[in-house]
């Protein structure tokens, strides 16, 4: 791995591909080597990261709104698009990886998100946003979520392109940074500016609340083998 900032890392569920971000490149580690996609039209910052069709590509999204769609085995740029709002990309997402109805969401700056189809990597819908920065995103069972502030807005009828908010959380008190679900579906963890909680994935109650000294930006989940 090249000695320089990583912002982000991502592991994929076939564990095949691992992305970084890195200032203007985003870094693809490969079972035989390492891949750097670089594109020479844009030079900001790639904050977020996620991979899609069963990591057959990887997107990301930077300060000025834009998403990249790169193709992870030769590390080329094969789409840029432009989020209507054209303001910077805080959050990705996918819902329905591996079927007919995937689809990428783009949380951005101002509270918009955006979702893409990965079949056409065409916009998909633009849904009424939060009124802060979407920070974190999550697919949750058959329901999306997103953060912003310390709010979470649960997304329900996410196969169409007319998702609606089925449930607000306002439970964890802090601006939240991070959303991750674990592997059993079963809880979501919320890591916010103060400390973290941990709630029930259904009924979005409240199970386990820590504490730390700095924000927790960014979560993976590790299981022993």
């Amino acid at each position: 791995i090249p000695k320089k900032l990583l912002l982000k890392l991502r592991l994929h569920n076939s564990r095949r591909v691992l992305s970084g971000g890195q200032l203007d490149e985003v870094f693809v580690k490969q079972s035989r080597g390492l891949l750097v996609l670089r594109s020479r039209d844009d030079d900001n910052t790639r904050k977020s990261l996620i991979t899609s069709s069963r990591g057959a590509f990887v997107w990301s999204g930077d300060d000025s709104g834009n998403v990249c769609v790169w193709d992870s085995q030769t590390g080329t740029c094969i789409k840029r698009l432009h989020t209507p709002s054209r303001r910077r990309v805080c959050s990705l997402a996918v819902y329905g990886e591996g079927t007919d109805v995937e689809q990428v969401w783009v949380g951005c700056q101002g509270g918009s998100i955006s979702t893409y189809d990965t079949r056409t990597l065409e916009l998909w819908g633009l849904l009424p946003g939060h009124t802060q920065d979407v920070l974190a995103m999550v697919r949750v069972g058959d329901h999306m979520w997103s953060a912003a502030g310390f709010i979470v807005w649960v997304w329900g009828n996410c196969h169409t392109s007319d998702p609606h908010v089925v449930k607000e959380l306002n439970c964890v008190g802090k601006d939240i940074l991070s959303l991750l679900t674990s592997t059993s579906g079963a809880f979501v963890f919320c890591g916010s500016i103060a400390g973290f909680v941990v709630l029930d994935a259904k009924s979005g109650e409240t199970l386990t609340i820590g504490r730390v000294d700095e924000g927790i930006t960014d979560v993976v989940e590790v299981r022993a083998r």
